[in-house]
């Protein structure tokens, strides 16, 4: 009998806190908290290298918050590529724009180069094994791990949610928020084609290629292997109609008179679900959703995983004060307005550009009045390249 409790009480806890989701958000989060003398256990589905639709860019500012972590030399060691230009067409007609401190690198080796980052701190890493969120036991959250045949049941006194544009697996009385789609939101489309994929007259390597259209808008980079990353954002509507989302995106380029791919993908032609979504509050009891399990909107060049990076900053102190002892309602409703006032600020242009593309006049205007004023643009390349800190909260 004193044998039993004794091995009960020793794996009281599992961890301090488990993170669900090996991407940005998951992985800076954990590392910053292992890095504080916090035992995390960090769960992904995946196995690492992996590739995932993105548009690979990380803009100036997601770049400043990894230094700010001490990553400051990982997309250098990974070969990032640093555009000079992003270029932007509409129906044959280009406008060119200054991307300051963008850089461009496959999600598949920064994934794998930030969990290994984790890794080196202490993080207990566990890739392959899916993640079921449990009940609240106490003063813990209970999560059932899964990989094949084996399981196992942990518990942790904090779960970070950071399972992207996925669902957070969860049994019924976890008491999880539900997720609110936005009505129209378009669908995420990536696919990797080899060097020279769009042919002989394809795009420049040193430019960032955004290509708009009465559907939505597809970027085209060049990533650090010189292979080529396109990710969309598309209507569902278009991309039914044109009967896949390859298709959707060939007729999109097509109407703006861009070369088209002249070869099958490496990787792809894969979608998400929709875009634009925000959860119902992000957290519950023991439980805070970060990066897009919290919330999401299109973004143009750039912008997700620097949000899902500065997300991940964000939460370490409020997973310290539920650590160290305070009310679980009251980090969540701490958590709910700190992430609110930041996404309110960070957002407020993305969002714009988004509205914008929603109408044809709206794009033409705007692009037109770029083309003759073209210092108009300042606003959004300084929202990209300025860390949130430095940023004034103006309306």
């Amino acid at each position: 009998m004193t044998t039993q409790a004794t091995a009960t009480a020793s794996v009281a806890h599992d961890a301090d806190v488990i993170v669900i989701g090996g991407g940005p958000a998951g992985s800076v989060a954990a590392r910053g908290l292992a890095r504080s003398g916090r035992r995390v256990v960090l769960v992904d589905r995946g196995d690492h290298p992996r590739w995932k639709v993105c548009g690979c860019c990380l803009s100036g500012r997601g770049v400043a918050a990894l230094a700010s972590e001490g990553m400051g030399d990982i997309t250098g060691r990974l070969g990032a590529r640093r555009p000079s230009r992003l270029v932007i067409r509409h129906r044959g007609r280009d406008i060119e724009l200054p991307v300051d401190g963008t850089v461009v690198v496959s999600r598949s080796k920064l994934d794998a180069a930030l969990l290994d980052a984790a890794r080196n701190v202490g993080v207990e890493v566990r890739t392959g094994w899916t993640a079921t969120l449990g009940a609240v036991d106490d003063d813990a959250r209970v999560v059932r791990i899964r990989r094949g045949d084996e399981h196992e049941i942990l518990r942790a006194r904090v779960v970070l949610g950071a399972t992207g544009l996925a669902p957070l697996p969860s049994v019924d009385e976890a008491g999880t928020p539900g997720v609110t789609r936005s009505p129209g939101s378009r669908i995420g489309i990536g696919a990797v084609l080899p060097a020279h994929g769009f042919g002989a007259g394809g795009p420049a390597s040193d430019r960032i290629h955004m290509v708009v259209g009465r559907t939505g808008y597809v970027g085209i980079s060049t990533l650090e292997d010189g292979r080529v990353d396109v990710a969309a954002a598309i209507d569902a509507v278009a991309v039914r109609a044109a009967g896949g989302p390859g298709e959707a995106v060939t007729e999109l380029l097509r109407e703006a008179n861009h070369p088209l791919p002249t070869c099958p993908p490496d990787e792809g032609w894969r979608g998400t679900p929709e875009l634009t979504r925000s959860a119902e509050r992000p957290g519950a009891e023991r439980l805070l959703l970060i990066g897009d399990a919290a919330s999401y909107v299109e973004p143009f060049t750039g912008e997700g995983m620097t949000w899902a990076i500065e997300d991940a900053r964000a939460v370490v102190p409020h997973v310290e004060t539920l650590l160290d002892g305070v009310d679980s309602a009251d980090v969540l409703a701490a958590w709910t307005t700190d992430r609110r006032n930041r996404v309110r600020r960070g957002r407020r242009l993305v969002r714009a550009v988004a509205w914008i593309s929603r109408r044809e006049w709206r794009i033409r205007a705007t692009l037109g009045i770029l083309r003759a004023v073209p210092a108009l643009a300042r606003p959004f390349i300084r929202s990209a390249t300025t860390p949130l800190s430095l940023q004034q909260d103006t309306p």
